[in-house]
């Protein structure tokens, strides 16, 4: 394998630089209440040295499907070690494994990779590949060819992906569909790096997705008190949700489902909440789209502690506070997904003293 920096004219040409290497502060809003929990997350993201970010053009490039961990491949068959891939080693690609590679579609038309490890998750769907997408288009370097069409893994499987071109203005015609066995050349192909080398985005990014999503229509009788129930999810259901629920109505909160709304409901709805409260997950990316001063309350397992939409509150300007499900655990930050529970048990009594103090 190796990296898009280090690959040949004729494989690669560099357009432009997007961003210099940098140092970016990530700021975290006061933990009330766990001091050594908000001192361990502070060490470890106050400070933040970022390579630079490039816009590169492949000719005659290739990507795989899912099922071949989703490489791009040069002109002269080389694995590029990228965004995609690169915590793969030398020889361990899935693809190496593989005794026949399917027949390649060819892409005429110039196209923007969409293609990121983790993409088929909203929060680094939006970050990663939209954010990256808009950042550029703001940009427009003189350099770039046009972009007529847009590749991204899976997009007619997850509907969020569909729905946030189409608030875009892209058309279906312009989308290339990587499936799991899908396997393309694209004549021109456009790569850009990460905008950050970690899942904490800079504020270009979060800017750029504000002006692009928000204001798309606008309805007053929306829920200003947010419940998001994980009712409907694979992991993290509350047991006792009913309980929960009815603890939440006491202070005006309305249970929603963000499986039952398309992509701009979901903006709207963030954008006129003055509450929100929910177990950590995905849908939480959504606080890009919320009014600042609005107030979050996220609930935790004390063993997983992932700071991310802390991070995006802060530099979003909500009042944010973090809750745990049970205090007989001391919480600590962990950045892990495994031995995610499928259920939890939420601590009603310890929850109401919560909103008692911190609801305004």
């Amino acid at each position: 394998m190796e990296s898009i920096r280090n690959l040949s004219e004729k494989e690669c040409r560099l357009l432009a630089r997007l961003k210099e290497a940098r140092v970016v502060k990530h700021a975290l809003p006061e933990l009330d209440g766990y001091p050594d929990l908000e001192a361990q997350i502070r060490k470890s993201f106050l400070r933040i040295e970022e390579p630079e970010q490039n816009l590169y053009w492949l000719p005659n490039a290739r990507i795989l499907g899912a099922s071949y961990f989703h490489p791009l491949i040069t002109n002269r068959d080389r694995f590029v070690l990228d965004q995609a891939a690169h915590e793969l080693q030398q020889g361990s690609h899935p693809a190496h494994y593989a005794l026949r590679l399917p027949q390649f579609k060819e892409v005429p038309r110039g196209t923007f990779s969409l293609v990121s490890r983790w993409s088929d998750n909203y929060w680094h769907w939006l970050f990663d590949c939209i954010g990256k997408w808009l950042l550029i288009e703001k940009i427009k370097p003189a350099s770039m060819p046009s972009i007529e069409c847009f590749a991204g893994l899976n997009i007619e499987q997850y509907a969020f992906k569909k729905q946030t071109l189409e608030a875009l203005g892209v058309r279906e015609d312009r989308i290339v569909d990587l499936k799991p066995s899908s396997h393309f050349e694209f004549k021109n192909l456009l790569v850009a790096d990460l905008p950050s080398s970690i899942p904490y985005p800079e504020m270009d990014v979060i800017v750029a997705i504000r002006e692009a999503f928000l204001g798309k229509y606008s309805a007053e009788s929306l829920t200003k008190k947010v419940y998001i129930s994980r009712g409907k999810s694979g992991s993290r259901r509350v047991v006792n949700e009913p309980e929960l629920e009815e603890t939440l109505k006491d202070f005006g909160f309305q249970k929603v489902y963000l499986e039952d709304l398309d992509f701009l409901q979901q903006v709207e709805l963030f954008q006129n909440a003055s509450a929100i409260f929910g177990q950590h997950g995905a849908g939480f990316t959504n606080l890009i789209f919320s009014t600042a001063g609005a107030q979050v309350f996220e609930l935790f397992e004390p063993e997983f502690v992932n700071p991310c939409y802390a991070i995006l509150a802060d530099k979003l300007g909500l009042d944010y506070k973090i809750l745990f499900n049970s205090s007989a655990q001391r919480p600590t930050p962990t950045f892990h997904w495994k031995n995610i529970p499928v259920e939890v048990v939420v601590d009603c009594k310890v929850i109401r003293e919560a909103l008692i103090k911190n609801l305004t």
